[in-house]
Formats: C-alpha cells, sequence, structure tokens
C-alpha cells in the first residue's frame, strides 16, 4: 500500500516520516523499525521480499540432551535467540509464536531452536554477543505471541550498537548525537566494559544520544577528520552532527568511573561542547583551581572540533526529499 503525506497528515506524522519515499515495512501488521533502504527496481524489491519470507532460524537436533549442554552448541557473533523444546510439533503455540516473532525481528538478532533436549518445558534464552554468553533464560508456560515476541524485542534491542557502513545511514537518519568508542583489536576489550557501563549508569540517557562502537581501522577517515591516528586507540568521541568533539582522556579512564561519560553527555546537551568550540575552555571556579584532581578533566584543554564526518553517512539529498533537515 502507499500514503500519501499531504492527505494522511496524521499516520506519516505517526510514523516520523522525515523524507520521501519513506519505505516501512509491516510484518504481521508489526513495523519494523528498519526501513527498506535498497535500490529501487522491481528486481530489487523482489530480491527483498523473497529474502523476508526466508526463514533463517537455525534448527538444532539435540536428543535426550539437557539444555545446559545443548545451549553450548550455539556459536553467534550476533545477538542470539534460542528457542528450546522438546519435539518439533507443529501444533504446539509456543513454537508458533516463536518463529512468527523470529520473522518479524529477524533483522535484529539471529535465531535458534533445538529440540529433542530433556523435556523441561518450552523455554527461551537470550545469548548476548558481545560477551558469547547465556544472559538469561526464561519460559513459556502459557505465553502467547504479544508476551513472547515483547521479550524477544527487548533483548534485540541494543543500548550499544557496532557502527557499520551497512547501518551508518539507518543510525544517522534517527536524528540523535552519537556517542561513539572508536577501537582497535588491541582495545577491542573495552567493548564489554562500555556495554556495562552504559547498561548500569546510561540507559537514562536513551532516545537523547546513540551509544556506539566502531573500529578505528574501518572508520579510519573520521579520525584523520578529527586529527586522529590509529596511534590514538582507542578513544570516545561525540558526533553532534554538526560536530565532533574528542574526549582528551583515555578511553579506560572513562570507563573506570561512568561519571566521566555522564559530564561528557551533559556538557553536550547543555551547550557546553558548542560554547568551548567557539569561545575556548570555559574558565574555571578559583575554589575549583584548588582542588583539581591530577586527572585533567575535559575542559582543561581547548577544544577545536571539525564538522560533523557522520552526517554526510546519512540519508542523501540525491536520494530523499528531506522534509525536515534537523542536521
Amino acid at each position: 500500500m502507499d500514503a500519501r503525506c499531504d492527505p494522511e497528515f496524521d499516520l506519516c506524522s505517526d510514523e516520523k516520516i522525515r523524507k520521501y519515499p519513506t519505505i516501512k515495512v509491516l510484518k504481521y501488521g508489526i513495523t519494523s523499525k528498519a526501513e527498506y533502504r535498497g535500490q529501487r527496481t522491481p528486481e530489487a524489491f523482489a530480491e527483498f521480499v523473497n529474502n523476508s519470507l526466508n526463514s533463517s532460524v537455525n534448527v538444532v537436533h539435540a536428543p535426550n540432551t539437557t539444555a545446559a549442554n545443548a545451549l553450548k552448541r550455539i556459536q553467534d557473533t550476533r545477538e542470539a535467540i534460542i528457542g528450546l523444546f522438546s519435539t518439533l510439533d507443529s501444533s504446539n503455540p509456543h513454537l508458533q509464536h516463536f518463529l512468527r516473532a523470529s520473522h518479524v525481528e529477524k533483522d535484529r538478532c539471529s535465531f535458534h531452536i533445538i529440540h529433542g533436549i530433556v523435556d523441561e518445558g518450552d523455554r527461551m534464552a537470550h545469548r548476548e554477543a558481545v560477551s558469547q554468553r547465556i544472559k538469561e533464560i526464561t519460559t513459556m508456560k502459557k505465553a502467547n505471541f504479544q508476551a513472547i515476541h515483547s521479550w524477544i524485542m527487548r533483548k534485540c534491542t541494543l543500548l550499544v550498537r557496532e557502527l557499520t557502513f551497512a547501518n551508518a545511514e539507518e543510525i544517522t537518519d534517527e536524528g540523535l548525537p552519537l556517542l561513539l568508542l572508536f577501537y582497535d583489536k588491541k582495545s577491542e576489550h573495552l567493548k564489554p566494559k562500555f556495554h556495562e557501563v552504559v547498561n548500569a549508569h546510561l540507559s537514562s540517557h536513551l532516545g537523547q544520544i546513540n551509544f556506539l562502537t566502531a573500529d578505528g581501522n574501518t572508520f579510519s577517515h573520521p579520525l584523520a577528520h578529527m586529527g586522529k591516528s590509529h596511534a590514538d586507540l582507542p578513544f570516545f568521541c561525540i558526533d553532534s552532527l554538526v560536530h565532533m568533539y574528542a574526549h582528551p582522556n583515555k578511553a579506560d579512564v572513562l570507563l573506570s568511573d561512568h561519571n566521566h561519560l555522564v559530564e561528557f553527555i551533559t556538557d553536550l546537551h547543555s551547550g557546553k561542547l558548542h560554547r568551548e568550540f567557539h569561545y575556548g575552555p570555559d574558565k574555571p571556579a578559583e575554589e575549583s583551581v584548588k582542588t583539581k584532581k591530577q586527572t585533567p578533566s575535559r575542559q582543561d584543554q581547548k577544544t577545536d572540533p571539525p564538522e560533523s564526518a557522520f552526517r554526510k553517512l546519512g540519508p542523501s539529498h540525491m536520494k530523499y526529499s528531506i522534509l525536515h533537515d534537523e542536521f
């Protein structure tokens, strides 16, 4: 179906349409978070529909195996949801609901079914990508589709996402500033710690800023844009989609105390980062100078941030008619 946003203003407002054309995808009446952003040709549409209809659930037969041992067989680099069933009974409503929910959320998580295990009731498990561990197991006893889908959706909604060239347009199109941890192979171990800090202390900032990790070798251009090189990895920066602000302190120092990142985010929203860009660092109060810690705060160093690098990865004016150019 198509909707013209002039006569259907309320509908387009509810769907937060910012550009023409926007192609939304609905599965079982549920609007997918991700839009269709591929080529607008009959062949591309047909390929997308065919891929969407294909099941991507990995089925594992583990006869007479305990759930704990069966779960060890699952190896996945993505966030994974695993359904645990004693048999593959197509009349089982839990299995039906799980397959339906997996189809809706297939772009956000990997899905697996393990069957033949020792019967302990139908259950679901969440395997976290960043830690490669089972984080939670829940029972599906008397659960309907809404309950099963809601649980899966919560586990597939990551507070910290990995930025790639494939998802950069989608993430930038959300119009939120980006708090990025740039890392390399030697500092990849900081990613789980960043996830822990965001989950424990920064989740209240969701909807105001996006938390991302990015491979500094893959995104070498933004590094150069900030006057950084691979030798500076790892480090944190904020891209406001207007300017980029690199934090002068080392990433492990910021992760050792979540208040450093809270201050960084607060300074963005208060306008302090932007103000210092134009007028130099705020002068600290006399009392602050006397009690100044050895670890330098961000205000001790003059900021000279470049223009946003990731803004250029957002929706292109060559591809869309932008209705509200917040950038």
